[in-house]
């Protein structure tokens, strides 16, 4: 089944002119052309069923707390907070 749906977009007019010349070259619509580059730039990602999203969770929160850093104050939230100051300062 082919659905017609109409979706409008400003790009800038060189990015229109390389469309165009694109299409041409190819004897093909700037309407496919564009809908191609958007669909290879842009994939679509289907819904999860509740079922599969709930597996999927499980299956991350299987492995929380499973690494132990040999630091027992290593989920300090201050203590991480200021070291990404530091880092993001430049100091280590």
């Amino acid at each position: 089944m082919t659905r017609k749906i109409t979706i409008t977009y400003e790009l800038p007019e060189e990015v229109c002119e390389a469309l165009e010349w694109q299409a041409s070259q190819e004897g093909r619509p700037v309407e496919a052309l564009a809908a191609e580059y958007w669909l290879r730039h842009h994939p679509h990602k289907p819904r999860l069923s509740p079922e599969e999203s709930g597996r999927r969770a499980a299956d991350l929160e299987s492995v929380f707390g499973s690494i132990d850093s040999g630091d027992e104050n290593s989920s300090d939230n201050d203590r991480i907070d200021q070291d990404l100051v530091r880092a993001y300062e430049g100091r280590t």
